[in-house]
């Protein structure tokens, strides 16, 4: 019996032995099971965050792939556009060079034909006043100007001279610019030669007299006021 006891506890000895070792041997494969587990869901773990990663960095090259393809069809399309605009830019550009150059070839054509008709009507005045002097009545009076106009044979025919004030017949003379040689007289002073031309040189009764307005004054020509527009005229007589 006492045999059979201690066999028992022998074996219930191995038992326990047993199933404690048993039951650490559990423990030690459930910890390595669990840091296997953990070693292997790290490393799954890692791949994924650098799929994320790579994800992130395609989204961000696409993005600016896209913005890039972009902003160069905006380029192209205001390239295109100045492009377009440029023929019609200088197309308005030549219009209005050859606008101007009309008008500046018009403008010294119509300068030059004003010109020409002011030129035209100034000698056409000239000539019709020419005309009217030259066919005027030499008693008739001028009233435009505060002049007269004196003649003298062989030297002038109708000269202008201006009045001064108290002109006579022969201060008139003298302003005509002819040479005059006068002597004094109890009448007044007395024309003898007139530009080397002298009394009697064509005979006894020759000599210089004088008409204002078409008459024979009877008074010295130092004694006869002349007056605006009258017509002096000294001519020769045989």
């Amino acid at each position: 019996m006492k045999r059979k006891e201690r066999k028992n506890k022998r074996n219930l000895a191995v038992i326990l032995g047993i199933s404690v070792t048993a039951v650490f041997l559990a423990f030690g494969m459930a910890g390595c099971s669990s840091s296997a587990e953990q070693s292997v869901e790290e490393p799954a773990a890692a791949p994924a965050a650098e799929q994320s990663v790579e994800n992130e960095s395609k989204t961000e090259n696409q993005e600016e792939t896209t913005e890039a393809a972009k902003e160069a069809s905006e380029t192209t399309e205001t390239t295109k556009a100045q492009e377009q605009t440029k023929p019609t830019t200088k197309a308005v550009e030549k219009s209005t060079t050859k606008a101007k150059k009309s008008e500046t070839v018009k403008k010294p054509a119509q300068a030059t034909k004003t010109a020409k008709d002011e030129k035209k009507s100034t000698t056409k005045k000239q000539t019709r006043n020419t005309t009217k002097k030259a066919t005027k009545n030499p008693t008739t009076k001028a009233t435009q100007a505060n002049v007269c106009y004196v003649s003298v044979d062989g030297y002038c025919s109708g000269k202008s001279v201006s009045l001064q004030g108290g002109d006579t017949a022969y201060s008139v003379l003298k302003q005509s610019g002819a040479s005059v040689s006068a002597e004094k007289s109890q009448y007044g002073l007395y024309v003898k030669g007139i530009n080397g031309r002298f009394e009697f040189d064509e005979g006894p009764a020759s000599g210089w007299k004088y008409s204002v307005n078409g008459s024979t004054p009877s008074k010295a020509a130092d004694k006869y006021s002349i007056s605006k527009g009258d017509v002096v005229k000294w001519y020769y007589v045989k």
